[in-house]
């Protein structure tokens, strides 16, 4: 009896993932495949980009999420931060359909979540309208950070001091290999030996990691715009809630100081707490984050200070102090 040809390619390890998305493998009929088997109506699919794995809406009510049999940690990851979020309206995420295995390939299927990127819809938002979905936004950030998350692993295992210790050392290494200019290169490993700040002791918050605009979904109402969700949840992970603002000064708020300052206060962090120390340690994380770019970032946000100057360069990324 003939045996139907696979759906899916063989994949080893993630460059030839990456190859097989540039070469334009065709996943959609594994896509169809992973819809039947779920009940899903599968006659409209639409890729998902930009994206690291192979994400396709399935009509107007789900999301499929394909990971490489190399990047189980991540299926995983992404499946229980869903499960342990689910059912909080503060924080508006996919309900989790359900998850599997085809060929050797996990899955997620998610609910969609209608409305448009932060990042797409951001030249359309009115000042007004900025202010509030920063506000909505902490608001939401800190619900999450609330989450339980003792279920998710850390990368690496070991304690959340280890692991930035890890990172730091990992960091290090990238930006010596570098382009970077050699006055901030030189500095970086002093800055990272500052104290950091950390919010909570435990450092157990369930962290999102990569909160940027291109995670973000908004959608324009009737008279303004409203938050609509959260996404993309593979590299979560518990830890210091301090790590998820590193990414407020320029890949969320594009560098709006005001924007940033609302949306702390609506997390729940006084004033008084805002200034030098907390936007250093927010830098600091920046600077050992696993897909930091000392490069970019500084033709990005242009240091107004001497070279090599983070402190003042963590002004120009925050404005808190």
């Amino acid at each position: 009896m003939p045996t139907s040809p696979p759906l899916l390619p063989l994949v080893r390890d993630e460059p030839q993932f990456e190859a097989l998305k540039s070469a334009g493998t065709d996943f959609r009929p594994a896509m169809r495949a992973i819809c039947d088997r779920h009940g899903i109506e599968a006659k409209e699919l639409v890729p998902l980009t930009p994206s690291s794995l192979i994400v396709f809406r399935a009509g107007d009510r789900a999301v499929v999420k394909l990971f490489p049999p190399c990047c189980e940690k991540e299926f995983t990851v992404e499946s229980k931060a869903l499960e342990l979020l689910s059912g909080r309206a503060e924080v508006p995420t996919p309900r989790l359909i359900a998850t599997g295995e085809l060929e050797g390939w996990p899955y997620v299927v998610m609910e969609r979540i209608a409305g448009r990127l932060l990042s797409d819809a951001w030249p359309e938002i009115a000042a007004a309208d900025r202010e509030r979905l920063a506000e909505d936004l902490g608001r939401c950030i800190r619900a999450m950070h609330d989450s339980p998350a003792d279920d998710l692993p850390r990368p690496g295992g070991g304690s959340w001091e280890e692991m930035q210790a890890r990172f730091q050392d990992a960091a290090l290494a990238r930006h010596r290999a570098s382009s970077a200019p050699r006055e901030w290169i030189d500095a970086l490993p002093e800055f990272l030996a500052g104290r950091t700040l950390p919010l909570e002791e435990n450092c157990r918050a369930l962290l999102h990691t990569e909160l940027a605009d291109m995670h973000i979904l908004v959608e324009r109402a009737a008279e303004h715009w409203e938050l609509r969700g959260v996404i993309d949840f593979e590299p979560a992970m518990p830890g210091d809630p301090m790590y998820d603002f590193a990414g407020l000064g320029f890949l969320l708020f594009n560098g709006e100081h005001a924007l940033i300052r609302r949306f702390l206060r609506a997390y729940g962090i006084a004033d008084s707490q805002l200034g030098a120390e907390f936007q250093e340690t927010a830098l600091r994380y920046v600077l050992t984050h696993r897909y930091t770019n000392l490069e970019w970032f500084l033709s990005a946000i242009p240091p107004t200070g001497a070279a090599g100057d983070f402190k003042s360069w963590a002004q120009d990324w925050y404005g808190l102090a």
